[in-house]
């Protein structure tokens, strides 16, 4: 965060969060500091420079230990397409891009790519067979992209797995 925005956050009282997740909110969300002890570190920062984290250090809001901890822990896995915050159109487009740009095949490699969970990228595999932006060209048995969108369509509960030999051509 710049001096200018510690200003401009200071001059409003620290009242406003922005919308944008930086440190200071997320160290807000997550209940570590208050929204008083950014607005300090902020002013101290205009004054003296440095990072937003330093400054809660130098005014004891937070320990260097805390800071690290939470700089460094590993996010929970989004459940599903929802969780991830992101629009499925958005994350679809991404999807289709990067199997275009890598020349990607296997809904194995889309998940490595995409760097999201394999149910999330299964899902996003579905809904690409169900409006026609991918064709299967083959696989093993009845692991097809164009059978998972049928047991989809039917309203089976049982979902057939992927086979990582599954190729696709995009439309």
């Amino acid at each position: 965060m710049s001096a200018r925005q510690g200003e401009q956050f200071a001059a409003l009282g620290g009242a406003a969060i922005s919308t944008q997740l930086r440190l200071g909110d997320l160290l807000i969300r997550a209940k570590i500091v208050t929204e008083q002890d950014v607005a300090k570190a902020l002013q101290r920062l205009s004054l003296c420079g440095g990072r937003l984290g330093d400054n809660l250090v130098a005014i004891g809001a937070i320990t260097k230990d805390q800071l690290e901890k939470f700089l460094h822990r590993t996010p929970r896995e989004p459940e599903n397409i929802a969780a991830t915050g992101l629009d499925e159109a958005d994350l679809l487009a991404l999807l289709l891009k990067l199997m275009y740009v890598n020349r990607l095949q296997t809904v194995r490699q889309f998940a490595d790519a995409i760097k999201l969970p394999y149910n999330i990228v299964l899902e996003l595999v579905r809904m690409a067979v169900d409006r026609l932006y991918l064709q299967n060209l083959g696989a093993r048995n009845s692991d097809s992209l164009i059978d998972l969108a049928r047991t989809r369509a039917a309203g089976s509960s049982s979902t057939p797995s992927i086979a990582c030999t599954t190729l696709v051509r995009l439309r």
